[in-house]
């Protein structure tokens, strides 16, 4: 059986981050399903215990076994410093006051290994993931992209670092590899359920990832069940009403749609095992996964352009020479251009050992792709030259063989119609919503984190 695996920062984002698809999963009966949850819930203390608990019921519900539920255990959000900000070595204090991984019930990833508590270190939080990446080698994965949570920021930059380290040490690895946003256009999109929406309303025209634009978005089917004309009969949302403590349930209506919508991520790049060189700046940001880095997760656009390849001011030949162990036949070269001034025309060149293949200008903005088709061209060698009118950088170089795209489950559009009752149940559903804004939470605390 194949083994997929759903990686979220905090209880109730496996709802927003897999849902639809999570059950899809299980109820093919050929895939064994395991989710991530990488904090405790302990933001507000008193509603850690029953975070985790409506976790594992909800899951239940949903067909996942408890064993195949795994708690790494750190802190949701942070006192002084988050741990993605930290020092190499640092300890950092959860909200909740801990200084180490921990859960209320039952013991966390690590303790279940080692048999002890990891320091809150980010040094441990990534080792801690990796672990259990390597642990299960899933067939494919489902991670949280770069939303407007800390916490989310985190997991998805340290998920892209630790998975960049375990492609290039094992090579024979290529999951399928999709990223997903918890916040924009989910719970933080349109109450549009009610409006027999098709799909995904975009709230703007950007996502909380840069380089990952609306129009390359990939739509998948979600099963019947979930697609009910009335809201109460829906299995996402009677799923919903599990989480009592955060009662994600109000939401239910922007996140539950026709289709759940993801973005595609290569594992299968050319230059995990390629030798790379170049006439200045440091490669290895060329090919570690990571799009683009931060200097603080707890600030908006906080960008670090010096986090990519940068030719120097002085290199009157920004080149970058790539050899291969064997000949490769390459159909796709993926650039992820930064101009740090906000906008530049980037020159192109690419070569192959002994011959000419493609050069081209493109008007590059602070973060653009330039996606350069090269067909039928079977080479081992490529040099490829820089030029550019702004300063700019490179954050990762992506030569494929070709796209690997999961298309189990893809999108099949359904007719509907608006009628009396749909109307009457939006309504209603505004009212209880209503209601339930002003009640307390069922355990006293209760937030967004």
């Amino acid at each position: 059986m194949k083994k997929a695996l759903f990686i979220v920062p905090h209880e109730d984002d496996e709802l927003l981050v897999g849902g639809g698809m999570l059950l899809n999963l299980v109820n093919s009966k050929n895939w064994e399903v395991f989710v991530l949850i990488a904090t405790n819930g302990d933001y507000y203390p008193n509603d850690c215990i029953y975070r985790i608990t409506e976790s594992i019921s909800a899951l239940n519900y949903m067909g996942v076994d408890s064993d195949h539920v795994i708690f790494l255990g750190y802190g949701d959000c942070w006192k002084n410093t988050h741990i993605y900000n930290s020092q190499a070595g640092e300890i950092c204090t959860s909200m909740g006051g801990h200084k180490e991984t921990y859960l209320p019930i039952e013991k966390e990833y690590c303790f279940k290994k080692n048999n002890v508590h990891n320091a809150y270190t980010y040094d441990n939080y990534q080792t801690d993931l990796m672990g259990v990446i390597e642990d299960i080698l899933p067939e494919i994965i489902f991670c949280v992209d770069f939303d407007s949570h800390r916490d989310h920021r985190c997991l998805s930059l340290t998920f892209e670092r630790v998975i960049g380290k375990l492609l290039c040490s094992n090579l024979s690895y290529n999951p399928y590899i999709l990223k997903k946003f918890a916040y924009e256009n989910v719970l933080m999109g349109e109450y549009d359920y009610f409006d027999r929406c098709p799909t995904i309303n975009l709230n703007g025209n950007e996502t909380g990832n840069p380089f990952l634009k609306w129009e390359k978005r990939i739509c998948y089917d979600i099963p019947d069940n979930c697609r009910t004309l009335l809201i109460e009969n829906n299995f996402l949302y009677k799923v919903s009403k599990i989480y009592k403590s955060q009662r994600i349930f109000i939401s239910a209506p922007k996140y539950i749609n026709d289709d759940i919508v993801y973005w595609n991520r290569n594992s299968n790049n050319l230059l995990r095992n390629a030798k790379i060189i170049s006439s200045s700046g440091d490669i290895h940001f060329l090919n570690d996964f990571m799009l683009f880095d931060v200097s603080d997760v707890e600030k908006s656009e906080s960008y670090d352009f010096k986090k990519c390849w940068i030719p120097s001011v002085e290199d009157l030949h920004k080149e970058v020479f790539i050899t291969f162990p064997t000949e490769k036949s390459i159909s796709l070269i993926n650039f992820f251009v930064m101009i740090e001034g906000g906008f530049g025309e980037l020159e192109i060149k690419i070569f192959g050992k002994n011959s000419f293949f493609t050069e081209g200008r493109y008007k590059c903005d602070k973060f653009t792709v330039v996606s350069i088709p090269i067909q039928g061209i079977t080479v081992d060698q490529l040099r490829i030259q820089f030029e550019c009118n702004a300063k700019f950088g490179i954050s990762e170089i992506e030569v494929l063989e070709e796209e690997r795209v999961f298309t189990e489950f893809s999108y099949h559009s359904h007719n509907y119609k608006k009628n009396l009752i749909s109307i009457f149940d939006k309504y209603l559903f505004k009212v209880k919503r209503k209601i339930y804004s002003y009640l307390p939470s069922k355990y006293g605390e209760n937030g967004d984190n």
